[in-house]
């Protein structure tokens, strides 16, 4: 079989289905249709992971449509990376904190789904909301918030969010030290490129690129309406 070139590394589907569930291994292949012998066709899979040296990651000829490009923002994927970017400076500021990342995935998260769900409610109706709040809270009262967890169930909880909604989009986000894993508080400019592509309302909802005052009178403003409903 002579199905990749040098400096890739595919995998048949049993070696696959030992090693997916494994934290490092974790959307770390993408599936190829290879060739062996007399033609006959068969699944494989290809190891790709742009922290790894001397590995080519270029995608293999056979593989599928959604592997030769990374994938759509999610609606849920959208909001957290709009949520993120409306708020890098003050994350980047909280960068001594340990357990920071875990936080603000926490965090971002509850708030895409919260967007998400008042995007899809019907005008006539009120949109649930999940996130913490308190009053008029703002971002920074709720990551205090959300901080006060303990720490494993927090970090449990983060690393599950990642795994669902985020890591399909390693690349728009930057790497922690090392680059053993990636820092899904902070976004890489790319990500704003194919959110104004992917989803232009989400980035007209909240404001992203305006001045800070007015993206927090808009979201003030918001938050003054639906005090106002549940009264």
């Amino acid at each position: 079989m002579d199905n990749a070139d040098a400096g890739q590394v595919l995998v048949s589907q049993s070696v696959y289905e030992t090693l997916r569930h494994r934290e490092k291994y974790l959307d770390r292949f993408r599936p190829v249709i290879a060739r062996g012998k007399h033609g006959i066709k068969f699944q494989a899979f290809q190891f790709h992971s742009p922290n790894k040296l001397g590995l080519n990651n270029k995608v293999l000829p056979g593989a599928s449509d959604e592997a030769k490009g990374t994938p759509k923002f999610t609606h849920i994927a959208a909001y957290y990376v709009g949520h993120a970017l409306l708020h890098q400076k003050f994350l980047e500021s909280r960068k001594a904190d340990p357990g920071r990342d875990y936080t603000a995935i926490v965090l971002l998260t509850l708030l895409a789904e919260d967007s998400v769900e008042a995007a899809n409610t019907p005008s006539h109706e009120e949109a649930d909301s999940n996130v913490w709040t308190e009053g008029s809270s703002t971002f920074e009262e709720q990551y205090k918030h959300y901080y006060e967890m303990e720490f494993w169930p927090r970090c449990m909880l983060a690393d599950c969010l990642a795994q669902k909604n985020l890591q399909s989009y390693d690349e728009y986000f930057e790497d922690k030290a090392g680059g053993y894993r990636k820092c899904y508080c902070v976004i890489r400019p790319s990500a704003l490129h194919k959110l104004r592509a992917e989803w232009p309302e989400v980035v007209d909802l909240l404001a992203i690129g305006k001045p800070a005052n007015k993206a927090m009178e808009q979201t003030a403003a918001k938050r003054k309406k639906r005090k106002s409903i549940r009264r």
